[in-house]
This record gives C-alpha cells, structure tokens and sequence, in this order.
C-alpha cells in the first residue's frame, strides 16, 4: 500500500488505473472533458481527478438507496436458472467471478465498436479468466458460450439501432452528489421515439434486476459533465439505458431499457441521499492516522498524528 497526503502528488504504492485508457474514442469526442483514475479494494471504490478531488462510485450511492425499498425477488429466478445452466457448485464459484466476467464483456465490445474483435480473441480471454477465477475449468466451455451469445446480442443491438459510438467507459462525475462513473458507451442511437444520446449501461447477465437508482445517478453525474456537449454536437434528448443479452436459440436476441423517465423522478431521492450520506461522513475519502516523527526516533522524539490516503 502506498499512501498519499496532501502534499504529495499521484505516486502511489501500485499501478492506479486510468479509466478509459485505450478504450475507444471516436475522432470527434475529447474523452479529457472528464478523465479519472480508479482506486478500489474490497469494501470502497473510488475515482480522483490530477488534483486529488476524489468522489465515490455510482453504485456506493444507487446500493445505498435502493436499501431504502430493497427489491430482491428477481434474484430467486435468475439464481435458480444459473445453477441449473452451471450446476450449484459451478454457480457459487461463478458468483465469485461475475464482476470479472463483466469487465471482459466490456472489453470486448470494446474491441468490437473499434473493429478488432476475432472469435480467437474471445477464446483467449475466456481460457485466462476461467484461469485466473473461481470459475471451475469443467464449465469453461459453458462461459465461453454465454460471451460468444453476449457478444453476437451486442452486436445485434449495435446494427439494430445504428448506433454511431461516440467512446466507451467515459467518466462522469457530479459535484453535487460527491459521484464519479464510468459510463460504459456513449452513442448516438435510433430509437422508435427518434434518434436521441444514449448512455448505456452495458450488463453481462440476464437477470431482471430493477437499474432505476444506479441510472438515475449515472444522468446525473452525465448532465453535469457532458450533457451540454452532448447537445452542442447535435440537439438530442439524452436518454439513460440499459443493454442486457437474453437467451436466445438462433437469432441474438437483447433488451434495451430506458431509465430516463424513473432517473429524471428520482433525481431529488439522489441528491438527498448523497447528502445525508456525506453528513454522516460515508463518502468521505480512505484514509487513517498514523503517527509521523522527524529523525531517528529517540526517547524524547515527538510525534504527530497525520491523515493519509490509504491507497
């Protein structure tokens, strides 16, 4: 562990990640409008700025009301499908691995919008994250051909809408909710209702989970970052969504749910909350105190107590 203090610019103790670096960028589209790196470990997720501003991650604020009015059947049907697809013992060792199996799907419609996804690719990236996981070796192949599945809906969706892609993983933040977020694709997307800007959410399971509070959030920061650009570029309404891949046979098949109406509704729900949660001090910053002294220490060396970043 390294540890920052305010005197002290980003050097920290391990590789921080850059979000968005190498992710695709459209021509037209400055990803700087809003860069960030990312610190987590396994209880806080953050995202800081050059200046050490540091802001917590969407879904810290969107779990946090959502305990509010908890609605948790949806998981009943969805785990009980999983366990049959994977068997139970295959299922919890999945579990432990979703997050991962996420961020490769994000990868790799990475590298389908910059148009450098192969089949190999996919196989490769699969083989080392059953490798690297909790996911056992005897279901590879089962993981292998729900991201194969995934990633033809994607591609279904992509075609379907004419979505022209203005940059994957773009960070947002507001100020107002002490909220920072990746958003996962930023494009501009033909709907029934007329072209609009979409920010979608790109989900790697076919769960049915309700995304209104972690939506509502994401526009949110969204507006207050690249709402206006957004609109400069050409005068859209902005429209917050979801994408998620559901079973299909032969023909991919996904959903595309809009938040925006239920985001736009809870707006004062989130700004609300991010505001009591800072009065109680949970979106402060990771950090201790530690004893400071100058020297060698001696029997009569003074010391100070001094707040770190504990990154």
């Amino acid at each position: 562990m390294g540890l920052i203090t305010e005197s002290t610019t980003a050097q920290v103790g391990r590789p921080i990640e850059t979000v968005g670096m190498g992710c695709y960028t459209a021509p037209t589209w400055d990803r700087n409008i809003c860069q960030m790196r990312r610190w987590s470990d396994s209880d806080n997720r953050f995202y800081y700025d050059d200046k050490l501003v540091f802001y917590r991650g969407a879904t810290f604020l969107s779990d946090h009301i959502a305990k509010m009015a908890p609605e948790m059947k949806f998981l009943d049907s969805w785990r009980r499908g999983m366990t049959q697809s994977l068997t139970q013992d295959g299922f919890e060792k999945w579990m432990g691995s979703v997050a991962d199996y996420g961020t490769l799907m994000h990868t790799l419609c990475d590298a389908y919008i910059a148009g450098n996804l192969t089949y190999n690719m996919v196989q490769e990236e699969v083989a080392i994250l059953v490798k690297n996981s909790a996911i056992p070796k005897d279901v590879e192949h089962k993981v292998l051909n729900k991201m194969l599945r995934n990633i033809l809906a994607f591609r279904t969706f992509v075609t379907s809408t004419g979505a022209k892609t203005l940059a994957m993983e773009q960070m947002v933040k507001s100020d107002v909710i002490f909220t920072a977020t990746p958003i996962d694709m930023v494009a501009r997307i033909d709907t029934e209702d007329g072209p609009c800007w979409a920010l979608l959410n790109l989900k790697s399971s076919e769960n049915t989970q309700n995304h209104e509070y972690q939506c509502a959030v994401e526009l949110v920061c969204a507006e207050e970052t690249i709402g206006q650009t957004l609109r400069q570029i050409e005068d859209l309404p902005v429209r917050v969504m979801t994408f998620r891949p559901l079973s299909w046979r032969t023909a991919p098949n996904y959903e595309l749910k809009d938040y925006t109406d239920k985001a736009i509704a809870l707006k004062d729900v989130v700004v609300s909350a991010a505001s009591l949660l800072a009065g109680l001090g949970a979106m402060s910053i990771p950090s201790m105190e530690i004893p400071l002294w100058d020297g060698t220490l001696e029997a009569e060396t003074m010391f100070t107590m001094q707040s770190v970043l504990t990154l």
